[in-house]
């Protein structure tokens, strides 16, 4: 799948979250694997105002891209697709009656 339709869906999903009161503010982090590594959402950006080219691309070694400041948590999802080569999105969010879940 092309990098914009996956940024897209990403901020669709977190948009989703705050729409179904899963998440408030910029708490939380959506992330899917593309290509080598991952697209994940930025660090500090209210859901309704991210654009697709918001969206950070970090590479299997951790590298983001330059001039874009990727969630302080893309090491958790790193980790995840890492151990889990079945996972292809990873969603952190700070629901009061949910912790988390894997998608593959």
């Amino acid at each position: 799948m092309e990098r914009t339709r996956l940024s897209r869906e990403i901020i669709e999903t977190c948009l989703e979250m705050t729409r179904l009161g899963l998440n408030q503010g910029t708490a939380g982090n959506v992330s899917t694997r593309f290509e080598n590594g991952m697209l994940i959402t930025p660090s500090g950006i209210p859901y309704e105002r991210m654009t697709e080219n918001m969206i950070v691309f970090i590479d299997g070694n951790g590298k983001h891209e330059e001039g874009k400041l990727p969630s302080s948590e893309w090491r958790f999802h790193m980790a995840a697709y890492q151990s889990r080569p079945d996972a292809n999105a990873v969603v952190h969010n700070h629901a009061v009656h949910l912790h988390g879940s894997f998608h593959s």
